[in-house]
């Protein structure tokens, strides 16, 4: 005994004698996520267009691993601490396989009458993958000059978290 059943195939015609709408869209789309993400633009403060040129030259100098001039922009206190030597090898050590291919300063938030917290953005790539990092990064003023402060707050941990100190710098 055969059973056959009717099979209405997509562009045949239907069991009601019509064909399907040719400019009916498919029933999943894919999302461009590039194009419907919301562009983030920077809102800088004219007072802090020093800060933010310093800042560009600092993480110019991480990303083409010039580490003597990165290090020239660190505070004092600082350099104090680590040498040039230990400097590099932290920066070496903490190096993933990821590039960065660019950095921006979305925001300056003042903290105190020195010190200042940048909101940026950070673009890496590994192999085929592309991510956005949002970071915060502290920035003071010593001796009339923007001075980098070591330490790299992570957004994306919990607002209540404390950041994980243990995470590669930059």
């Amino acid at each position: 005994m055969v059973i056959t059943l009717p099979v209405t195939l997509y562009g045949s015609e239907t069991d009601t004698g019509k064909t399907p709408d040719k400019t009916s869209k498919p029933a999943f789309v894919k999302p461009d996520i590039k194009k419907e993400a919301p562009r983030l633009e920077p809102n800088i403060p004219e007072e802090y267009k020093p800060l933010i040129e310093v800042y560009d030259k600092y993480w110019k100098f991480i990303k083409e691993d010039d580490l003597e001039n990165a290090y020239k922009l660190e505070t004092e206190d600082y350099k104090k601490e680590v040498s040039l030597r230990e400097y590099k090898g932290l920066q070496k050590r903490s190096k993933l396989p990821l590039t960065i291919k660019a950095v921006r300063a979305l925001e300056v938030k003042k903290k105190d009458e020195k010190e200042v917290i940048v909101k940026g953005s950070m673009w890496l790539k590994s192999a085929m993958i592309d991510t956005l990092k949002m970071f915060h990064d502290r920035w003071v003023m010593a001796d009339k000059e923007w001075r980098h402060l070591r330490e790299i707050e992570d957004i994306d941990a919990g607002k209540d978290e404390k950041p994980d100190n243990n995470l590669p710098e930059k």
